[in-house]
């Protein structure tokens, strides 16, 4: 469901257009699946091994973002031009080193700018954020469970409650300030994968529920997060208090769904070709996005509906054979399983060799480029002589122009008719940014 929503909208393809929804669902079922798994560990070993925890996560995320990372950014320079190609090389960087949320939120990215189309790897800014959920949470969890031993459960109930509501609070508080800063920061995030993990530490009351009570509730959450994709839109102050409708309806989901009473919405998500489209969700996820977007900004122009029907067939071939020809031999390769130092050694390369080949690129591109030599300085006096023979002048070549009047010369059609935002106004902030190509018609 999170990866159907989330293509859907990407691709302007309807009706979800609150499809951005999806990322939120994945949030919570990355802290209920992570947290599920390390309880589970300590349950049956009496222990947490956090290095076995990183090279279960390298093999699982690293290979494959790798390959996505590499292949966006050469074809970034080869279809659209050295400048984007160079800034989707920093962007790689920045993936790759688990910042890409704190990179895109301090370049005011918003996914929509009429000057500078989408990064097309600004979609790892999710991956950032989980990621860095990973490096802390093991070891809260380790702690807690250290300092209350007889209580475990209880103390992390109540430390868990506690990241939800403050979280949350921080979420509401500054996306009425700032809505872009909030959607790309960890902080505000957080209440999203701590209500996962929460799910999953509460596992046995939820599996008390009568049968019948669960299989409702897991219906109802999961039409609750199909209504949420379709009613939302990129004009939806978001995260905000909006975020609670699809994060607290997929929490429902997972709760009922521990029932297993057999009549809930596992009668939906259990079939063969849901079950297909989760597995590939991760792969789909990376590819589809750099696909759209580069395909979109080397036409000018968003293609006809079949066009993007067509891409997302492209996208799901993709995704199925990075899932069953890199992220299964990988993740499943005895070698690594049993060397856990392998594993974490072979993460440390594929990172490397994402920066090298961002880096040579950034410094090929610096090496061939000619740029001219700077001004010389000029006093400010020498300023101001130039500025007034600029305003005096009246023609500029076979045009005539009043030069004077240029601070006054806007076309009729924009400024004073509320299509656009003028140059000192300002506007409400808050408000999810749209995930649209760039421009959106021909």
């Amino acid at each position: 469901m999170a990866i159907i929503t989330v293509v859907l909208y990407h691709y302007q393809l309807p009706p979800f257009t609150g499809g951005y929804i999806g990322v939120d669902v994945f949030f919570v079922i990355s802290g209920f699946v992570i947290t599920r798994m390390l309880l589970r560990e300590r349950d049956e070993t009496g222990h947490t091994s956090l290095v076995e925890f990183y090279a279960r996560r390298v093999r699982r995320i690293i290979p494959a973002a790798t390959v996505v990372l590499i292949v966006t950014t050469i074809l970034s320079f080869i279809l659209l031009g050295t400048s984007t190609g160079l800034s989707t090389a920093h962007d790689a960087i920045s993936a790759a080193l688990f910042y890409a949320n704190i990179h895109f939120a301090h370049s005011g990215s918003d996914y929509l700018n009429s000057s500078a189309p989408p990064s097309a790897l600004v979609h790892f800014w999710s991956l950032s954020i989980e990621e860095q959920f990973y490096f802390v949470w093991p070891s809260v969890l380790a702690l807690v469970a250290v300092i209350a031993a007889r209580r475990r459960r209880g103390a992390l109930i109540v430390t868990l409650v506690t990241i939800w509501v403050a979280s949350t609070s921080y979420s509401i508080f500054l996306t009425s300030s700032n809505g872009n800063a909030a959607f790309y920061s960890s902080l505000a995030r957080a209440s999203e994968l701590a209500l996962g993990a929460l799910v999953a530490v509460t596992a046995l009351t939820w599996r008390r529920l009568p049968g019948a009570v669960a299989g409702a509730l897991s219906w109802l959450g999961l039409a609750s997060i199909a209504l949420c994709a379709i009613i939302y839109s990129s004009t939806t102050i978001f995260p905000g208090a909006a975020v609670l409708w699809p994060t607290l309806a997929t929490a429902v989901v997972i709760a009922a769904g521990e029932a297993r009473c057999g009549v809930g919405a596992e009668r939906l998500l259990g079939t063969r070709a849901m079950v297909a489209v989760g597995a590939i969700s991760y792969s789909l996820y990376l590819w589809h996005w750099p696909l759209y977007a580069l395909t979109t900004q080397r036409l000018g122009y968003t293609p006809q509906w079949w066009w993007r029907v067509g891409l997302v067939v492209v996208a799901v071939l993709l995704a199925t054979l990075s899932y069953q020809l890199l992220e299964n031999p990988i993740r499943r390769n005895p070698n690594l399983r049993a060397h856990r130092g392998r594993t974490l050694a072979l993460g440390a390369v594929l990172i490397a060799v994402t920066l090298s080949t961002s880096l040579i690129a950034i410094a090929a591109v610096g090496t061939a480029e000619n740029l001219p030599a700077p001004a010389p300085a000029i006093t400010q006096a020498q300023l101001a002589a130039a500025i007034d023979r600029g305003v005096a002048r009246q023609s500029v070549g076979s045009l005539v122009v009043p030069l004077a009047n240029l601070g006054r010369d806007f076309p009729a059609a924009g400024f004073d008719r509320g299509c656009m935002v003028s140059f000192t106004a300002t506007t409400a902030t808050g408000g999810r940014p749209s995930v649209l190509p760039w421009p959106s018609s021909p």
